[in-house]
């Protein structure tokens, strides 16, 4: 938003005032000149709109006019009366001053020790000018300078401007101001050099480019200054920069100044700072030899750095030597003595010094019982740290964030969750926020109790306080979550972490993978495993160990066998990969050897079927357990109609000779599966998402009588299912057969399905007139893999099958 102008006009116009015009009479400026001492004579305030001679002679006004008056001041009118009737032309339109007649005006105020009026002049052009306006400033200065004063006065105008710039905020044209000041030979204005240099080393957090301005202004004749260059050396300190904080020090001395007991306690406390005391100590003696005495704040600082070193039987001879020079140690010494106490475990000589202090009849500070009461809570001295906190508040100091934090903190870790709670409910009552410490601090507390959804409810509440957890604070909750069974809630922490825009670390990923493994959920570990890969998180040694126990203990004899042996020895992936490879094959090579033994000759199994249905070997167990762990059984059932929720399963409707021949009560014949009113959560689950059951075969039994043997699972078994999309320039073509008891007729069916799922074609026919097709299909050039499915997962190539069957025998 521009101000207004007030009636104010700048015109920029330098070339035409180079030198003065030459009047033949001064006869107007006489006149303006007795009108306005008459004015101001006559009247305190003066209204210089009710003189009829100035009414009549102001439309006759010209800028050469009020330059000249402002020159020659015939009449020797009072700068402030001149001052105010140039003021009042300003506001009297359409009179306009030109950029010359400002600067001569402020020539005339500065020659007068007018510096006020000189700083509000100036501060009123650059507001008009704005940014950038310096040159044309600093040019039209110089062509006004009185020839009489050229290097007297002249500076206190460039101390006006400098000094204008820069409580305008117009820092860059300030320092443009002084180098075309110095340009034009003029002396240095050493004021608003002053002035300009405390600014910037106040307002720019870049102490290299102060330091670098300093060097210049010292260049152009600026006298040096100890307490800029301290000034300097603690913007370097501040940020860490130790060794430009030295080369500061060191240009003190060349500049023929003599570092003063500040100038070493800023670099020393910079030493301290960035943990190299032992310089710190070789300043501290390059004093003593100077004949500086080290002060209370010399032996603090060296304190403070000794303390951060965990030197702290040091700081405490370091503290009796400085008592001994018959210094008195105020309350930062103190503090900071016992700070470093608590924070190393010395909270009896804590306490000790606390006292000593206090006989001293120096206060503690706030600082000074947050300080103790941390150390008192690292000890695990609940008690004690509510004791001082009592007397911290009869003292009459009221706990801040810190102070209730490492309260919370403390009762977490000592397992005193209700505590901490009510710590934390007292800092919302008093409004104080929770920051990230207060609420990981909690989340880490309720998680250590086993609390794991307070833990979920206490990261969402932090959340909402717009904190951000950070990585170590969601892997706890995740691996709290899979400690007690919940890896599904584990992977969906893992999923917001993500949504985030943030990489979780391996930790993260280990702690999740360790949950799916210990629930035997060796998929879901493997697809943990490649999004790792696919993140670029490198997964380590722990990783792989996870991997190889979860192996042995849900894997086959054969897992056992490969990975147990490997424990603590994969490091990397690609070892972890060739082992499980080698597992695959031998697995594969032991079934192959299995199913071409003639000892098994007599198993047969029908692909419409769930299971074997005739079994003349005692080895169906390992068989079958095999068949599903290579992949030959597929299993994962996506949905389930309410009225049909039985998980892989035969009830009495779909097969009643089955369940009459294997004796199942009639009112439980839900062959190896699941119904609503058994899992009522497992099935819902099913219509939502896809997972592997385990399935084992404990307690075979078998029965004779029928003709042929049959077994019997005692224990039920839980197989789901689902069509898989074949591979990529696959079709999948499955088929069924039909051989249903009213027609006696065997009929047979089947789709064909692209790898889109899409319907390629199909069939539905009687077996013998079949058989023609499938010897017409069987001498093309085909790639051909067989592979088994339960008939759950072939519903379409069932239907087919039956329509052959009960339609004038086959379609």
């Amino acid at each position: 938003m521009k101000p207004k102008p007030h009636h104010f006009h700048l015109h920029h116009n330098l070339v035409s005032f180079s030198s003065k015009p030459h009047y033949k009479n001064h006869d107007i400026l006489y006149t303006i000149s007795e009108s306005i001492n008459t004015i101001h004579n006559n009247n305190p305030n003066p209204d210089y709109s009710l003189n009829p001679t100035l009414k009549r002679i102001l439309p006759s006004l010209t800028s050469h006019h009020i330059t000249n008056l402002i020159n020659l001041n015939p009449l020797s009118l009072p700068p402030l009366s001149l001052f105010s009737f140039f003021n009042y032309l300003a506001s009297r339109p359409p009179f306009r001053h030109t950029l010359h007649n400002y600067s001569t005006m402020a020539h005339f105020l500065s020659s007068h020790n007018l510096l006020s009026q000189t700083h509000s002049l100036f501060l009123f052009i650059i507001s008009k000018m704005g940014h950038h306006s310096s040159t044309s400033l600093i040019s039209s200065l110089i062509q006004t300078v009185p020839t009489h004063h050229r290097h007297n006065h002249s500076v206190l105008v460039f101390d006006a401007l400098i000094i204008a710039y820069t409580d305008s905020e117009f820092i860059e044209d300030a320092i443009q101001c002084l180098r075309l000041v110095k340009k034009n030979n003029f002396s240095i204005p050493v004021c608003g050099c002053d002035y300009l240099l405390r600014r910037v080393m106040k307002l720019n957090q870049q102490p290299g480019h102060c330091w670098e301005f300093y060097l210049e202004v010292l260049d152009y004749g600026y006298p040096p200054n100890v307490y800029l260059f301290n000034i300097l050396m603690h913007g370097f300190c501040k940020i860490g920069d130790v060794m430009n904080a030295r080369m500061v020090f060191d240009e003190i001395s060349r500049r023929g100044l003599r570092p003063s007991v500040v100038s070493f306690n800023t670099l020393i406390s910079g030493y301290c700072r960035s943990k190299n005391v032992e310089e710190g100590f070789v300043l501290k003696s390059v004093m003593e030899s100077e004949r500086i005495s080290p002060d209370v704040f010399t032996y603090s600082a060296l304190i403070n750095g000794l303390c951060k070193e965990s030197r702290v039987e040091e700081a405490n001879g370091l503290f009796d030597e400085m008592c001994e020079m018959g210094l008195v140690p105020n309350g930062v010494t103190f503090t900071t003595l016992i700070d470093g106490q608590c924070k190393h475990g010395k909270i009896d000589l804590a306490l000790r010094n606390f006292e000593i202090m206090k006989d001293r009849g120096i206060r503690p500070d706030l600082i000074t019982y947050n300080a103790l009461i941390n150390g008192l809570c690292r000890d695990g001295d609940l008690k004690e740290a509510r004791k001082l906190l009592n007397e911290m508040i009869g003292n009459g100091f009221k706990p801040d964030k810190i102070t209730f934090t490492t309260l919370m903190d403390g009762c977490c870790k000592d397992g005193d969750m209700d505590s901490a709670l009510e710590i934390k409910d007292r800092m919302v009552e008093e409004g104080i926020e929770l920051d990230d410490v207060a609420f990981t601090a909690l989340i880490s507390g309720l998680c250590r109790d086993g609390r794991v959804r307070d833990a979920e409810r206490m990261l969402k509440d932090m959340l909402s306080a717009g904190h951000k957890p950070d990585d170590p604070t969601y892997t706890m909750v995740i691996d709290c979550f899979c400690k007690k069974g919940d890896v599904k809630m584990g992977a969906k922490l893992l999923k917001e972490m993500q949504r985030d825009g943030r990489v979780p670390g391996v930790v993260t990923y280990n702690a999740l993978m360790n949950g799916f493994c210990k629930q035997g959920q060796m998929k879901n570990a493997k697809m943990l495993l490649h999004a790792m890969l696919n993140m670029e998180v490198v997964p380590n040694d722990i990783t792989f160990n996870i991997l190889l126990d979860g192996h042995c203990k849900h894997g086959s004899s054969v897992d056992f066998k490969i990975f147990n042996g490997e424990k603590g020895l994969v490091s990397d992936y690609a070892s972890y990969t060739a082992l499980v490879n080698e597992s695959i094959k031998i697995s594969k090579d032991q079934l192959k050897s299995v199913l071409e033994c003639p000892t098994h000759i007599g198993i047969q199994y029908r692909q419409n079927t769930d299971m074997c249905s005739c079994i003349q070997s005692l080895q169906f167990s390992q068989i079958f357990t095999e068949f599903l762990r290579v992949g030959v059984v597929l299993s994962v059932c996506i949905s389930i109609p309410y009225e049909r929720r039985y998980f892989g399963c035969y009830s009495q409707c779909q097969k009643p000779e089955l369940s009459d021949r294997l004796q199942i009560p009639y009112e439980r014949r839900y062959f190896g599966c699941y119904s609503q009113c058994q899992k009522p959560e497992l099935s819902n689950l099913l219509l939502y998402q896809s997972f592997q059951i385990p399935i084992s075969f404990p307690n075979i039994r078998f029965l004779t009588g029928f003709g042929r043997d049959t077994c019997l699972f005692k224990d039920k078994i839980y197989v789901d299912v689902k069509w898989n999309f074949p591979e990529v320039d696959w079709v999948s073509h499955c088929t069924d057969d039909s051989f249903p008891r009213p027609t006696q007729i065997a009929g047979c069916g089947g789709s064909t399905r692209s790898e889109h799922g899409v319907w390629v074609c199909g069939f539905s026919r009687k077996v013998k007139k079949l058989l023609k097709h499938v010897i017409k299909i069987s001498e093309g050039d085909w790639i051909v893999r067989i592979k088994y499915v339960f008939g759950k997962a072939n519903k379409c190539a069932d239907f087919l099958a039956n329509l052959s069957s009960f339609y004038f025998g086959g379609a």
